[in-house]
């Protein structure tokens, strides 16, 4: 796939929202975790990329299915 700038602006800052699951990018941007992974390390600085993987990695608001936190699709 291939984004505008404008677009993997709104990803990054989806990808670094608590609230915005890698359920709900890939309902909005068609985007599997590992897609945001990659686009992140390519978007990002190193240190930049590598503090999002370890705010990311354990925090269950960023995987809807082990969370209670619901998100609804309208």
């Amino acid at each position: 796939m291939h984004f505008t700038e404008t677009e993997i602006s709104e990803i990054v800052a989806d990808a670094w929202d608590d609230g915005t699951s890698f359920e709900d990018i890939n309902f909005k941007w068609g985007l599997s975790e590992k897609d945001v992974k990659v686009l992140m390390k390519r978007s990002l600085k190193r240190t930049s990329y590598f503090v999002w993987r370890k705010r990311v990695n354990n925090r269950l608001s960023k995987h809807s299915l082990k969370s209670s936190y619901v998100v609804q699709h309208y």
